[in-house]
């Protein structure tokens, strides 16, 4: 990767605090240097999934589930008609989608796993097997033709090397005024704050940029799109150092709700009508 910004185009900057390993831009992105992809097969929902959480993909269903009834729930306020069209990318085996059609949505999803994209199918979605930046046929109509109300996407474009290009194709997928939900890890939070090393060492290989509110903010206006809400996607205390360690579990849970401080970060943003 070249050390110059996806979305901008500006040179990276490399500083002492974060070695050689990553670069930031002006807006305050964090770029890794030696991210490379990887394989979202099978195995990354199964093994992979379970290294991290514990428990299998398939397993974790139901908390899953909840977690999408949770962000639906985000969305409600900011519509001001019933559900309308919804597009998620990277959906996996369809347990937010799924939820979204009971919501009333008419759902689809694009996912590049063919065993992902089975078992959305078997629940009777319509789910596209292709990249995202890198179509096949179909998602390459879809990526033409249609445009959504609502485009969803949850701890999937920091996998992607070409930023820009996965913006850009975002906000061409919305209508005027849709609305664009998604999650992704976040640098304004207690583990990169407090526990450096350890962030670097947790690390995904294939992240490729990391992100914060403010950053966010600074970005998406170059993509015709607005913040509107930004909430954070956990909340870990015990992680914290200085004066948010000593602070009450209720008084730190609406001190991150308001600053939207978390390792891993949600945010709604709209298309300019």
């Amino acid at each position: 990767m070249g050390l110059y910004c996806s979305h901008t185009g500006k040179p990276l900057k490399k500083r002492r605090r974060t070695g050689e390993a990553f670069a930031w831009s002006d807006e305050g992105l964090l770029y890794s240097l030696n991210a490379y992809p990887l394989s979202y097969e099978e195995d990354y929902f199964l093994a992979d999934y379970e290294r991290t959480y514990g428990r299998s993909y398939e397993e974790d269903e139901a908390n899953l589930r909840l977690l999408a009834r949770r962000r639906l729930h985000h969305l409600k306020p900011l519509m001001n008609e019933r559900p309308g069209s919804l597009l998620e990318i990277g959906c996996a085996a369809g347990f937010f989608l799924d939820e979204a059609r009971t919501s009333g949505f008419d759902v689809t999803g694009i996912e590049i796993s063919a065993w992902g994209c089975n078992l959305a199918r078997k629940k009777g979605l319509r789910v596209l097997h292709s990249s995202f930046i890198e179509p096949t046929l179909e998602g390459e109509a879809l990526v033409q033709k249609e445009r959504f109300d609502v485009v969803a996407a949850f701890y999937v474009i920091e996998h992607f090397a070409d930023q820009r290009r996965v913006f850009e194709t975002i906000s061409s997928l919305l209508k005027p005024g849709g609305l664009f939900l998604c999650a992704l890890p976040s640098i304004h939070g207690p583990l990169f704050d407090y526990d450096f090393k350890k962030w670097e060492q947790t690390h995904p290989a294939d992240h490729y940029v990391d992100y914060s509110p403010i950053s966010i903010k600074q970005i998406l206006p170059l993509y015709n799109l607005r913040a509107l809400r930004f909430f954070p996607a956990s909340y870990h205390p015990e992680r914290s150092g200085g004066f948010l360690r000593r602070l009450p579990t209720s008084v730190y849970r609406m001190y991150a709700d308001r600053a939207a401080y978390g390792d891993t970060l949600e945010f709604v943003a709209q298309k300019f009508a």
